[in-house]
């Protein structure tokens, strides 16, 4: 939660789910990369049917204009590469601030 993180990912699809305390987002984001874009995908989750006692999550992931991601992350703190799952790390950037808008953005 509050945190960023950048990978450099090949070209073509690419399919992203959440993990989140109720469990895996109900619908992938399919997103095709292509050669030089930049994307930017929001993770979240809504807090639906809320009880006295109990409340219940929906995780979701989506697609944002990088332009307001980049207002978003301005002030969050990157991920520590320790919580990226070890089959990723390769693809991980280790940068402390948020992407610049650079590249060409999606």
């Amino acid at each position: 939660m509050g945190r960023f993180v950048t990978f450099h990912l090949s070209t073509g699809e690419h399919s992203f789910t959440d993990e989140g305390p109720t469990g895996p987002s109900k619908k992938p984001l399919v997103i095709n990369i292509e050669n030089g874009g930049q994307y930017c995908v929001r993770l979240f989750a809504k807090m639906t049917n809320i009880l006295k006692v109990y409340a219940q999550w929906d995780n979701q992931i989506e697609e944002v204009p990088c332009q307001q991601a980049q207002g978003e992350a301005a002030h969050l703190k990157p991920i520590d590469i320790k919580k990226v799952e070890p089959a990723f790390r390769g693809t991980f950037d280790p940068a402390t601030t948020f992407p610049s808008g650079t590249q060409a953005q999606h």
